[in-house]
């Protein structure tokens, strides 16, 4: 079993995406280099999981992940306490983070 506690007390941003997926190609090109969402995340542990890889298959069935993107923030005890489906726009995922 994974463990997902924050060694450093922030929060984790677990990203299930794949290279293939427009979507997930667009959320790295046009929403997670923005100024406001950088700030946003580098408060964060951004932990980015490539959904076709057999060695993600144990966190993606954790998290019963059915599409991607999904984008999942987790406490400092890594508990579930938000999630993103499909493609944020930089203005509604920096608010929402």
């Amino acid at each position: 079993d994974v463990n997902l506690q924050s060694a450093d007390g922030r929060p984790t941003l677990l990203v299930f995406s794949a290279p293939w997926c427009p979507a997930c190609v667009r959320m790295a090109t046009e929403t997670y280099p923005k100024k406001d969402v950088s700030k946003q995340l580098a408060k964060l542990n951004f932990l980015k999981l490539n959904s076709d890889l057999p060695e993600n298959n144990e966190l993606a069935e954790k998290f019963k992940i059915k599409a991607i993107p999904t984008m999942i923030l987790l406490d400092k005890n890594g508990v579930e306490t938000f999630r993103w489906l499909d493609f944020q726009t930089p203005q509604s995922f920096a608010k929402s983070v």
